[in-house]
């Protein structure tokens, strides 16, 4: 795993850590607000991205074969399904908007080219 999924891995861990022994405390009505459910559902969703972006920065090959495969990895992941909650759905919709238009234009024929080479 990348060095950025420790971060996600862990958030639940401190969640538990720091506010569980808060719950007991004047400010509990604070901490009963944060859903958990949602919580746990953005940090897997979250994980993807570290070992996904790894893939490009840690390379010690030309990364221009691996954008393609990137981002399609990203796609597969962003796309809503029927086990997705309203607002994880909503959440994966945004971020495939945001992935639409920011990587779609720049991916080009160099990089089809770039893969077809690759598996010569």
């Amino acid at each position: 795993m990348g060095h950025g999924s420790l971060f996600f891995d862990g958030s639940h861990g401190s969640w538990v850590t720091s506010c569980l022994p808060m719950t007991h405390q004047p400010q509990a009505h604070l901490i009963a607000r944060i859903d958990t459910d949602l919580l746990n559902d953005v940090v897997a969703f979250l994980s993807v991205f570290p070992s996904t972006f790894d893939i490009l920065e840690y390379a010690d090959v030309p990364t221009l074969p691996n954008a393609f495969p990137v981002i399609y990895t990203l796609y597969h992941t962003l796309k809503p399904d029927s086990s997705d909650t309203d607002k994880l759905s909503l959440l994966k919709r945004e971020f495939l908007k945001v992935l639409h238009a920011k990587y779609s234009p720049s991916l080009t024929m160099l990089h089809f080219a770039a893969i077809f080479l690759i598996h010569l």
